[in-house]
C-alpha cells in the first residue's frame, strides 16, 4: 500500500513539474517573440533614419550645386571657394552627428534588450537545472527553448556590435572634419591678419618730396 501511494504521489508531482514546465515555456515563447519584434523594430527605426539622413544630404549637396550653377558666371576668389567649401563640410558634419545619436540610440535600446534576454536564459537555465535534479532528465523542448534564446541573445550581440562599428567610423569622420573645419578657420585668421598688416603698411607709407 505504500509503494503504491508513494508511485502515485510521484506520479502527481512529475505532472505538475510537467505543467510548471509548459507554462513557463509558453511565456518564455511570448517574450522572445516580443523582444524579436523590439528588435526588429530598432533595426528598422535605424535603416529608415539612415535613408532620411542621407536623402537630406543629397538635398543639401543638390541645393548647394544649384547656387554654384547659378554663381558659375560672377568670378569667385579663393576666400569665396573656401567659405562654400567649409559650408558643404559643416552640412556633412551635422548630418553625421545626427546619424550617429540616431545610431547611439539604437545601441542602447538593443544593449538594454540584450541583458533582460541574457537575464532569462540564466533564470531559464536554473529552473532547468532545478527541474533535470528533481525528475533526473532533461526534455528536448526545454533544451530547444534554451538553445532558441541563446540564438535571440547572439542575435542581439551580433545586431550591437554591428552598430558600434558604424559609429565608431561616423566619430572618426567627424573628427576628420572637425580638424579640417579647424585648420580652415586659423588659415582664415592668419590671412585677415597678413592683409591688416598690408593696409597699415600702405596707410604709413608716404610719397616722396617734391624735388624742385
Amino acid at each position: 500500500m505504500d509503494v503504491n501511494y508513494t508511485v502515485y504521489s510521484s506520479l502527481c508531482q512529475l505532472e505538475l513539474l510537467k505543467q510548471q514546465n509548459t507554462q513557463i515555456q509558453d511565456q518564455l515563447s511570448s517574450e522572445t517573440e516580443r523582444l524579436r519584434q523590439q528588435i526588429e523594430e530598432l533595426k528598422l527605426n535605424a535603416v529608415q533614419r539612415q535613408a532620411s539622413l542621407q536623402e537630406e544630404q543629397g538635398t543639401l549637396t543638390e541645393q548647394l550645386d544649384i547656387t554654384v550653377r547659378e554663381n558659375s558666371n560672377a568670378l569667385m576668389s579663393d576666400k569665396d571657394k573656401e567659405l562654400e567649401m567649409l559650408r558643404n563640410e559643416i552640412a556633412a558634419l551635422r548630418g553625421e552627428n545626427a546619424m550617429t545619436k540616431t545610431l547611439k540610440s539604437a545601441v542602447t535600446s538593443l544593449e538594454e534588450d540584450k541583458a533582460e534576454l541574457l537575464e532569462r536564459v540564466n533564470s531559464l537555465e536554473q529552473k532547468l537545472e532545478l527541474r533535470h535534479t528533481h525528475s533526473g532528465q532533461q526534455s528536448s523542448t526545454e533544451d530547444t527553448t534554451v538553445e532558441q534564446l541563446r540564438e535571440e541573445k547572439e542575435f542581439a550581440e551580433g545586431q550591437i556590435n554591428f552598430l558600434n562599428s558604424v559609429i565608431v567610423d561616423l566619430q572618426r569622420k567627424n573628427e576628420e572634419l572637425k580638424v579640417k573645419l579647424k585648420k580652415m578657420a586659423l588659415t582664415e585668421f592668419n590671412g585677415n591678419e597678413d592683409n591688416d598688416g598690408l593696409v597699415e603698411v600702405k596707410k604709413k607709407k608716404k610719397a616722396p618730396p617734391r624735388v624742385f
